[in-house]
C-alpha cells in the first residue's frame, strides 16, 4: 500500500486483499500465486519500457478517467 500511496504501480499476488486494491494493467499487476513465470513477465513489463511505462501507462490522469 505504501508504493500506491507514492503513486507507483505494485505487482501483487492474485488473492483478496490484493483484487481490493490492484486492478490489473491500472494501477499495477496481479499474478497469480506461486506463478513465477507471471511475476518475471510482469517485472519485465515495469522495467522493460522503464520511464514510458511509468509515465505514461501508470499516470494518475489515465487511471482517474479509467475509473
Amino acid at each position: 500500500m505504501g508504493t500506491m500511496a507514492a503513486g507507483k504501480p505494485v505487482i501483487a499476488t492474485d488473492v483478496r486483499g490484493s483484487r481490493d486494491l490492484v486492478q490489473d494493467g491500472v494501477n499495477g499487476f496481479l499474478v497469480p500465486v506461486g506463478d513465477i513465470k507471471a511475476t518475471a513477465k510482469a517485472i519485465e513489463k515495469l522495467s522493460g519500457d522503464g520511464r514510458f511505462t511509468l509515465l505514461v501507462v501508470f499516470s494518475p490522469n489515465r487511471i482517474i478517467t479509467r475509473n
